[in-house]
């Protein structure tokens, strides 16, 4: 696939990657913080935990709003303030800039908590990046997360290009692999963290997974890889389940799935206050209506300052 066609995948991605209505909240609008990546921030509880967001959309799609219902999920039932982080996508940026940015944001975090509360997290493509989060903050001795969240993650690019369904067709691995991961070692640990044999000292994580999904099986061998490095994993596999399964029907298995990550990251954000990013107050939500539009969805992309505060 050509740069061209990634473009026009972009242009498309709000109408691809929009999600049942019986999903979306209603709730006041993130707000932007000044971080070095433009990130938006939907305010949790003063003590709660603090959630880095890293949305999937094949390295190509950059559309974090697809992901502000589970955001403001997170927000209400783990009392967390969720960070949904605007990282950079192919085909204006190739590998490893997105894994970069993702690593400035958590730096940046540090610099405002303590790292017993945050976790870093994502769903597919932003999985990976939750991933290399911690693979670098081990590789430069770094603090730890509190925890992982990786949701039906990327985690090996020795892909079989023409066997892709579902959800995760042919076309959109080859324009994947053709664009962001253009020339990559497949077998370099970045790339493919499956393939990390140094996984020992990963936090906590969660890995969700679906048994009809193409990247399913190497979820799961990335979660059984991290349980043989003495790492705490909790893994579960939706039986009937494609890619994207908590942002699609049937609604009671997102929910279940966002309930999940939703119970981990309360139970493992330490709820020691150390700073915060903004002012206290959580932002509260509800199910909206069919037909009923996310409120504040024009402000969700407002850049922010690239200047670390």
């Amino acid at each position: 696939m050509s740069d061209r066609d990634a473009l026009l995948l972009q242009r498309l991605s709000p109408a691809m990657t929009r999600v049942p209505d019986a999903l979306r909240l209603a709730g006041p609008p993130p707000v932007a913080v000044d971080a070095p990546v433009p990130c938006v921030l939907y305010p949790g509880a003063e003590d709660g935990p603090v959630y880095l967001n890293f949305h999937g959309g094949a390295f190509i799609v950059r559309h974090p709003e697809q992901d502000d219902h589970a955001c403001r999920y997170l927000t209400e039932h783990a009392g967390a303030s969720v960070l949904n982080v605007d990282y950079s996508t192919a085909p204006q940026s190739r590998f490893p800039v997105a894994e970069r940015e993702a690593y400035e944001v958590y730096r940046w975090a540090l610099r405002h908590h303590d790292p017993a509360r945050i976790v870093v997290g994502g769903f597919s493509a932003g999985g990976k990046l939750a991933i290399a989060v911690c693979q670098r903050a081990r590789d430069e001795g770094a603090p730890m997360p509190a925890a992982l969240v990786a949701a039906y993650p990327l985690v090996d690019l020795d892909l079989d290009l023409d066997k892709g369904s579902g959800r995760v067709a042919p076309w959109l691995l080859r324009a994947m692999v053709g664009s962001y991961f253009a020339g990559v070692a497949v077998d370099d640990v970045a790339v493919s963290p499956v393939r990390d044999d140094r996984l020992g000292g990963f936090p906590p994580s969660l890995v969700l997974t679906g048994e009809r999904d193409v990247l399913g099986p190497s979820g799961e061998v990335f979660a059984r890889r991290l349980s043989e490095a003495g790492v705490a994993v909790e893994h579960h596999c939706f039986p009937g389940t494609d890619h994207a399964f908590t942002h699609a029907e049937p609604v009671e298995t997102a929910l279940a799935a966002l309930g999940m990550m939703a119970s981990f990251v309360r139970s493992r954000g330490a709820r020691a206050s150390s700073g915060r990013l903004l002012g206290p107050g959580a932002s509260s939500g509800r199910l909206l209506g069919p037909g009923a539009s996310p409120v504040g969805q024009s402000q969700a992309r407002t850049p922010a300052n690239t200047s670390p505060s």
